[in-house]
């Protein structure tokens, strides 16, 4: 790293599990520790170089019966973690990871996937501040390995209906055990800033030019600059099959200064809210409609109804 930011700080970044990797967190004032697994890398024709002493985790022919950090990685976040320094953890990583504990032990979570030749740079500019993180997970992340399959756009009653979270000492329903709920849910990503949605204003025009417009106010209510990820959800409330309770129909990322208010605007169009009906045709009924805006599919912050006739 080369930013000035990284004088500023003395830091540990943690690759392998040694002897002194508690004594260098010991001595740090920030630990970043970087966990996860390796891709399989496609050196050649067809799927890689067969020679290659590669050990890869992830992608095409290298499934897991497990979704916890390979290897010893979870001892390693064990033994920096307590020793009672900050720890910022970056993910590598092509799939989601069932860490539950894990996450409860660190101060922050930097999910960087695989970022590429520039991801160095990208994942240190994040860390010091020159950037604020503005991306939202595209896939759910399960608590347990047990929870899959878990999925945001589920049916009504596919995925948790009665909601009474259980415990070891409290047993409940859905899960007897544990809760129905994701560990990071669609959408989800945090900010060094904070925003508000208000007003939220639904133009029905299906009738007369095939669209419904959905609007609000969002206002950054933090003291530094970013960008929200504004999410659309519908439900169709009564139709002849089933259909999602949620389900994510668009969205706009906006850039606000601190203070700054804009109104964003998101249009569904026919097809948004379409289904394919018993006989397989793809069709639009007649009915009510519930909108959801927020800045996840759990973090909904206003909600609206409409009719088409």
């Amino acid at each position: 790293m080369k930013h000035r930011s990284v004088y500023r700080l003395k830091l540990a970044v943690c690759m392998l599990l040694t002897a002194t990797g508690g004594v260098k967190a010991r001595e740090s004032d920030v630990v970043v520790l970087v966990l996860g697994g390796t891709s399989v890398i496609y050196s050649g024709i067809g799927w890689g170089d067969a020679n290659s002493k590669e050990v890869n985790t992830c992608g095409e022919g290298y499934d897991r019966n497990e979704l916890n950090f390979p290897g010893v990685q979870a001892e390693l976040l064990d033994l920096v973690s307590g020793q009672g320094k900050p720890v910022v953890l970056v993910m590598l990583n092509g799939r989601p990871y069932t860490i539950p504990e894990e996450v409860k032990k660190v101060d922050a979570v930097l999910e960087a996937w695989y970022p590429g030749e520039k991801g160095g740079d990208a994942i240190s500019r994040i860390l010091f501040g020159e950037v604020n993180p503005s991306g939202r997970l595209s896939v759910t992340f399960p608590p347990t390995t047990g929870h899959i399959s878990m999925y945001a756009n589920h049916k009504p009653s596919g995925k948790g209906y009665y909601r009474q979270r259980g415990t070891p000492q409290k047993p409940g329903r859905d899960y007897v055990f544990s809760s129905p709920d994701p560990l990071f849910c669609l959408g989800y990503g945090l900010s060094y800033t904070t925003f508000e949605y208000s007003q939220l204003e639904i133009q029905n025009h299906m009738a007369s030019k095939g669209e419904v417009l959905v609007s609000c106010m969002l206002k950054n209510t933090g003291d530094v600059k970013g960008a929200e990820v504004v999410q659309l959800y519908v439900r169709d409330k009564i139709s002849s099959v089933t259909t999602p309770v949620k389900a994510l129909k668009g969205f706009s990322k906006v850039e606000l200064n601190p203070g700054e208010s804009r109104k964003v605007t998101l249009v569904l169009k026919k097809d948004d809210l379409k289904l394919w009906n018993a006989a397989m045709d793809f069709v639009l009924e007649p009915g009510d409609f519930e909108v959801f805006v927020g800045a996840s599919v759990e973090d909904i912050r206003l909600k609206g109804n409409f009719k088409v006739e």
